[in-house]
């Protein structure tokens, strides 16, 4: 695979489908999703959810995954690869209350990409070949024209390896202090909000495993 462009969507994984995460796609949808937003009354983080809307809750970001986030499924899990070393770009576009904007509303986004071990009702960081890379964008007053934040990270190269590994990305929201509760909307199915990847190298499929392990049962 080449570079990957994956857009936040409000779609059910289909490999994995746990309820409260959505998935990556290679594609954007037909319209623009606002159903996954976040309400802040002061200087906190809070967690963007997927389809959860003015979720308020004051959140620390941990070293685990909590399920409540965004998933590469796309013939990932189903063969081993590596991504090799270079920039990761996250690109992330808000509004308040849908499409307006509250004056003075000033705040960044974070993320926290893992590579995650995942079956039908949890995830679970790796402590092998896991990045576990936390992304900061700049923070800045939103405004119509001032609402796109973008974070990067430079991640040396990393596998996913088969059966179930994943890409598996959590959003943030950190606002940075405000005397009013403030709504923002985390815009899916836009072209506005992906992440872009470094090169993507299958090394082995499940069928070129199976051949490798009989030859070495047999000695050949």
């Amino acid at each position: 695979m080449p570079i990957q462009t994956l857009y936040f969507s409000n779609s059910q994984s289909t490999l994995v489908p746990i309820a409260s995460m959505k998935a990556l796609n290679v594609s954007y949808g037909t319209a623009i999703d606002t159903s996954t937003s976040v309400t802040n009354t002061g200087a906190e983080t809070v967690q963007f959810i997927p389809a959860t809307t003015g979720n308020g809750t004051a959140f620390t970001i941990g070293t685990t995954p909590d399920s409540t986030g965004w998933i590469f499924d796309n013939n990932q899990g189903l063969f081993t690869g590596r991504y090799w070393p270079g920039t990761w770009t996250i690109q992330v576009y808000v509004a308040n209350s849908a499409v307006a904007f509250v004056g003075g509303t000033t705040g960044s986004v974070s993320a926290k990409l893992w590579i995650v071990n995942a079956n039908g009702t949890t995830v679970s960081s790796t402590t092998q070949n896991s990045p576990s890379a936390t992304f900061t964008s700049t923070a800045q007053t939103l405004s119509a024209a001032n609402r796109t934040f973008t974070l990067t990270q430079t991640i040396n190269n990393f596998l996913l390896k088969y059966p179930n590994q994943y890409l598996y990305i959590e959003l943030y929201w950190v606002e940075s202090g405000s005397a009013i509760a403030i709504t923002t909307n985390l815009w899916l199915e836009s072209p506005n909000t992906f992440i872009t990847t470094p090169f993507f190298e299958v090394t082995s499929t499940p069928l070129q495993s199976g051949i490798s392990n009989r030859r070495a049962l047999n000695g050949r």
